[in-house]
């Protein structure tokens, strides 16, 4: 990220003097699982970029967002028990979050004082894995690049 920063201050001095960038990301909303459901839980979250622009600017943002782990992560619970489930960047879970993939997307304030875009990230978990009661939990390492 920092090496980032630099590249643009070097190349682009414009770019960061018109824009100031907020991340911001939601919890993945799991909920309780159920073993014996007889298919997958998919959930939704995402990360939101907000930007904004300085007075006059009509300045354009390319945006990466990057998710850095394995494609078959797990949520660390009680024990030594793991509930195995995957990150996607899409609802049909075609184009997974892993292994360096990432998403590309434009803001463009215009004549806005402020630009949005969300990116979603959902998630599924296979359906039949027999853990111990208890809290889950696991850290994303997120990664966004202006």
């Amino acid at each position: 990220m920092k090496r980032t920063a630099v590249a643009l201050a070097l190349c682009c001095p414009g770019l960061l003097a018109a824009q100031a960038c907020r991340v911001d990301a939601s919890p993945l909303p799991f909920g309780n699982y159920a073993p014996a459901r007889r298919d997958a839980t998919v959930v939704r979250g995402d990360i939101g970029i907000r930007c904004s622009a300085s007075a006059g600017s009509d300045t354009a943002a390319s945006v990466v967002v990057r998710i850095g782990g394995e494609i078959q992560r797990r949520l660390r619970g009680p024990g030594s028990d793991g509930l195995h489930y995957a990150l996607f960047q899409d609802a049909a879970l075609l184009r997974p979050w892993w292994g360096g993939a990432s998403a590309a997307v434009s803001l463009r304030a215009g004549t806005q004082r402020e630009t949005a875009v969300l990116v979603p990230v959902y998630a599924r978990i296979g359906a039949g894995q027999w853990l111990q009661p208890g809290a889950y939990s696991d850290a994303l390492d997120v990664q966004v690049e202006f």
